[in-house]
């Protein structure tokens, strides 16, 4: 009996793997999709459900990712993050083996959320001390990096805007497990910075590190920039 209902969770699941980038449909009749992949332990992946249509008419209002083990027990529900069109599930992985990912939308809401979206799976950039990282992005564009703490430490962030017109935030977060979100402990962010720096004193296992537009800026036409940052920590009592 458990092997049937095995195989049957697993004929309704769909493949997903790490770079893919899927399409789907939330309807009345089917509010939830559930896809399937493996990770590994510690593995920090991005997932993003992202709404087709990009206007005000846009009825895929309240988009929500819940990452279940692969016996359905939830581990991370996006809900309560509250986001608007899109939505954006971070997380750790706890072990190696097989994962579900759910596709749907608030369903405490009287307005039900319908239409069509795209979703991809990613797994997140590691940096390491001294690393040195060129990038060039749009304002579309959103760049996570994971930095692993090798010891308790003063944390230093150093960034350079090199070129374009389009100068994005620069955040340091740590993740809200439960929630698949974000909370920025350290910012670099202006319409003209070209050159910043964060230093925090720490004592969390990993920081999330975060390149995009800021949610404060309503750029609509594309605009690029090319930016340089260095990570890497320091003993001592330091703060930002």
């Amino acid at each position: 009996m458990i092997l049937r209902l095995l195989l049957i969770v697993l004929f309704q699941t769909i493949p997903l793997h790490f770079g893919d980038v899927v399409e789907g449909t939330i309807t009345d009749e089917q509010p939830a999709i559930t896809y399937r992949f493996t990770g590994s332990v510690n593995d920090i992946i991005v997932v993003e459900m992202r709404s087709v249509n990009r206007s005000l008419d846009n009825k895929l209002h309240t988009p929500v990712l819940i990452l279940q083990d692969e016996n359905g027990e939830i581990l991370v529900d996006t809900t309560l993050q509250y986001t608007l069109d899109d939505a954006v599930l971070i997380a750790r992985l706890p072990y190696t083996g097989i994962y579900q990912l759910v596709a749907t939308r608030d369903q405490t809401l009287d307005y039900k959320a319908v239409g069509d979206y795209t979703l991809s799976l990613n797994r997140m950039a590691i940096m390491r001390a001294g690393d040195v990282v060129t990038a060039d992005l749009s304002n579309a564009d959103t760049l996570y990096y994971a930095y692993w703490i090798t010891e308790e430490a003063a944390l230093q962030l150093d960034y350079v805007h090199l070129a374009g017109d389009f100068y994005p935030q620069v955040t340091l977060n740590r993740l809200v497990v439960d929630r698949g979100g974000l909370r920025p402990v350290g910012m670099i962010d202006g319409d003209s910075i070209t050159q910043g720096q964060v230093t925090i004193t720490t004592q969390e296992t990993f920081y999330i590190l975060t390149i995009a537009q800021s949610p404060l800026d309503y750029v609509f036409d594309d605009v690029y920039a090319s930016i340089r940052m260095m990570i890497g920590e320091a003993n001592g009592d330091s703060s930002g």
